[in-house]
């Protein structure tokens, strides 16, 4: 097994046992590799497709439009929210549970998407 990797992403491949005896110190002594393949579709789960659709029939704006509306029902990346690190007494006094509460308050105004 071995990934091969570009800007794109990264693909898992195998070198059967027949080409490794053959061709395998080869990938020792020239690391970098050059390799054709031909990528096919794999479908082993049987899921159902529906009838083709007619050329055409979605336009681009139609496809940004509905791009655009997928990602206004999706949670922004809350990276601006800094970890909560609090240490509790027992019983927790009303500060710090108002704490979390703000804690809480930041974290959901950075998940939710203003239209």
């Amino acid at each position: 097994m071995g990934s091969l990797a570009d800007k794109t992403g990264i693909i898992e491949t195998e070198l059967f046992a027949d080409t490794y005896r053959s061709y395998g110190a080869v990938t020792v002594r020239y690391p970098v590799l050059e390799v054709e393949a031909t990528v096919e579709p794999y479908v082993s789960f049987g899921i159902p497709e529906g009838a083709p659709g007619l050329p055409g029939e979605v336009t681009t704006a139609q496809m940004d439009g509905a791009i655009a509306l997928a990602i206004t029902s999706t949670a922004r990346n809350p990276t601006s929210v800094s970890p909560m690190s609090l240490s509790f007494s027992d019983p927790p006094t009303q500060g710090e549970l108002m704490q979390v509460q703000d804690k809480y308050n930041e974290l959901l105004a950075a998940l939710f998407r203003t239209p």
